[in-house]
């Protein structure tokens, strides 16, 4: 399996000016694991010392950090890796979603956390303005619009609390996350979650204007199993 320095990019202005969503411990950890499980026999890494300055357009593509060497020895242990938080991400390359009411179906190879407990699915629903926003530009001040979301034929109960850019602790990567008003939430129920293909089925209800959904993803803590 390799594992590079993002997880998702996309173009803030000419040339090399992008922004990158950095992988976190998070991300690198439940790759690693999906990968393990999967019949993986190590882990090579590509590109990672672009967590680095690289470009001219720092305001853009910034800010950056050095690369996150200490994560490296855990990712060689699958044993280490059992009961770590788990973080499951979709990069849909900016799907455009019309006004008109249109199902998108999408697949995401899952193994849960520990327990299998309660997650939280989470959409990045941007406009087209926001589309080509960089890092640390202010969200535009709009509704998202009505998303519904079915996960394994389940419909999932929508969440109304405030969203944070990133659900764990970034550690050292500051850029990539985008605003925390641009994410659309949903609870997912302990036990939905399958360890394979999990089906995924979001489908926008009301749109004041077409928007782009850039990023489907799913966070789950690890639980006590009955046994425990």
């Amino acid at each position: 399996c390799e594992l590079t320095h993002t997880a998702m990019s996309w173009p803030s202005g000419p040339k090399n000016e992008h922004n990158y969503r950095r992988n976190t411990r998070d991300i690198l950890e439940t790759t690693a694991r999906i990968a393990y499980a999967r019949g993986a026999d190590g882990i090579s890494l590509f590109n990672f010392f672009y967590y680095r300055y690289y470009t001219d357009g720092v305001r853009k593509s910034g800010p950056f950090n050095e690369p996150p060497f200490d994560y490296l020895t855990k990712l060689a242990d699958p044993k280490a890796l059992e009961d770590d938080p788990s973080f499951f991400y979709l990069w849909t390359f900016s799907m455009k979603i019309p006004q008109a009411r249109r199902s998108e179906q999408f697949s995401m190879d899952i193994s849960p956390a520990r327990g299998n407990g309660p997650a939280a699915l989470r959409l990045l629903v941007l406009s087209e303005k926001e589309h080509r926003f960089y890092e640390g530009q202010a969200a535009e001040k709009i509704d998202r619009g009505q998303w519904d979301v079915q996960l394994n034929g389940v419909t999932l109960e929508k969440s109304v609390a405030p969203q944070p850019d990133y659900p764990f602790d970034k550690g050292p990567i500051k850029a990539g996350f985008n605003q925390p008003q641009q994410y659309v939430a949903f609870r997912v129920p302990a036990g939905l979650l399958k360890d394979g293909e999990n089906d995924v089925t979001v489908v926008n209800e009301a749109l004041g204007q077409p928007m782009r959904l850039r990023w489907i993803e799913i966070s789950q803590q690890p639980t006590k199993t009955q046994d425990e």
